[in-house]
C-alpha cells in the first residue's frame, strides 16, 4: 500500500527528478524512499549487498510501477569514489547509511562512519547534476539527555560529551556503550561533513536533519526484521526490561541543521502506551522514580516544516507505536 502523499510547496527538486538514498534497506531509509516515490520522484537506492535486498525492488515495483525505483550495489562504502557511479545523473542525495553495530569501542565505529559520510559527499560533488544533499544525523549527535536536569539542544549543539566518554575507555559496555560510540560516530561524521562543505564549497545545498528516536511501523518486517530503535523495544513488548535501556531511552530549507525532536518520553511512557494499546497483555512494571526529560529543545523550525508539508504537527507516541505493536503481535504468530 502506498504511503500518504505530502504537500510539498515549491519543491527544490521538480517531480520526476532522481534522488539517491543510501542504505535504502534501513528502517528510516526505506520510509524515505517510500515518501519520495509517492511524491513523484524517481529513486536510486544504494545497498551493500543487492543479492540480499532484492525484496526492495520487488516491493517498490509492485507498489509504484516499474522504472520508479532502482537498486544499486555499493559494497565498499568507506572508499573515496565508491558512490561515483551510483550518483551519476541524480539530482538529490539523502545520506542515511550508518554503521550501527553497537560496538562500544569507538575505533571500530567512528572512523568508518566518518569515512562513509565524506565518501558519498565527495561523490556527490563530482556529479554536476546534484543540487541538494540531505544528511540524516541523530539525536546522539546533539546531546546526552540528562533526565531530571536541564540541558539544551539547538542548531549549534554537538555531543562532544559522548565523544569524550567513549574515547576515555571509562564508559559503559554492552549496548549502552555501543550507543555511546554510535553517538560519538554521528557527532564526528556530521561535524566532518559540515567542515568539508564549508571548505570545499560544492555546487549542492547541504541540509542535515537531527531526529530523536525514530519509532513506528517497519516497511517490510518480513525482510527487515525489527531494526535499530524499534528492535530495542521488542524485548519490552515481550515482557523483558533491562536497566541499561534507561540509558539508551532517557528521557524550503538551505544550509540548515534541523532539530527534529517530536516530544518528551521515557521508558515508563513507552510502557504506558503499550498498556493502553494492548490492555489484554502483560508488561513489566514501571521503573520507580524514573526522572522526566527537562531538556530545552529548539525544534520550532522542524515543527514549522512538518506543518508546511500539510501535517498538523508531530504524531503522538501512541500513534507512532500503534502500527509497530501490531507488527510485533503479527510476528509472534509466525
Amino acid at each position: 500500500m502506498a504511503a500518504t502523499s505530502l504537500n510539498i510547496e515549491n519543491p527544490a527538486l521538480s517531480s520526476d527528478s532522481i534522488v539517491a538514498v543510501s542504505g535504502a534497506n534501513g528502517f528510516i531509509a526505506s520510509h524515505i524512499v517510500d515518501q519520495l516515490l509517492v511524491a513523484g520522484y524517481r529513486v536510486r537506492g544504494t545497498v551493500r549487498d543487492a543479492s540480499r535486498t532484492g525484496w526492495l525492488q520487488s516491493h517498490f515495483d509492485a507498489t509504484y510501477g516499474a522504472d520508479r525505483f532502482t537498486l544499486v550495489e555499493v559494497p565498499d562504502i568507506t572508499t573515496d569514489g565508491a558512490f561515483d557511479e551510483a550518483l551519476k545523473g541524480v539530482h538529490g542525495v539523502v545520506h542515511t547509511l550508518a554503521i550501527t553495530n553497537l560496538d562500544p569501542n569507538p575505533d571500530n565505529v567512528v572512523p568508518i562512519n566518518v569515512a562513509t559520510t565524506l565518501s558519498i559527499a565527495r561523490s556527490a560533488a563530482k556529479s554536476p547534476s546534484v543540487i541538494r544533499f540531505v544528511y540524516t544525523s541523530s539525536a546522539g549527535a546533539a546531546a546526552i539527555p540528562k533526565p531530571g536536569k536541564e540541558y539544551v539542544v539547538n542548531q549549534d549543539t554537538y555531543n562532544e560529551e559522548a565523544v569524550a566518554i567513549s574515547y576515555s575507555g571509562k564508559g559503559p559496555q554492552g549496548p549502552a556503550g555501543g550507543y555511546l560510540a554510535y553517538s560519538a560516530a554521528k557527532t564526528k561524521a556530521e561535524k566532518a561533513l559540515w567542515k568539508w562543505y564549508k571548505e570545499e564549497k560544492p555546487n549542492f545545498v547541504l541540509n542535515s536533519v537531527v531526529p530523536n528516536a525514530a519509532l513506528g511501523q517497519v516497511l517490510q518486517p518480513q525482510h527487515q526484521g525489527f531494526p535499530t530503535t524499534v528492535g530495542l523495544l521488542r524485548p519490552i513488548w515481550e515482557g523483558h526490561l533491562a536497566q541499561e535501556l534507561v540509558y539508551m531511552f532517557p528521557a524550503h530549507v538551505q544550509g540548515e541543521r534541523l532539530i527534529s525532536y517530536a516530544g518528551r518520553f521515557n521508558l515508563n511512557d513507552i510502557l504506558s502506551a503499550f498498556r493502553q494499546l494492548h490492555p489484554d497483555r502483560s508488561f513489566p512494571a514501571d521503573i520507580p522514580n524514573l526522572a522526566q526529560d527537562t531538556g530545552k529543545i529548539d525544534n520550532q523550525r522542524g515543527t514549522e516544516l512538518i506543518r508546511r508539508l500539510g501535517r498538523p504537527g508531530w504524531v503522538t507516541l501512541e500513534e507512532s507505536l500503534k502500527p509497530l505493536t501490531e507488527q510485533f503481535a503479527e510476528a509472534e504468530k509466525s
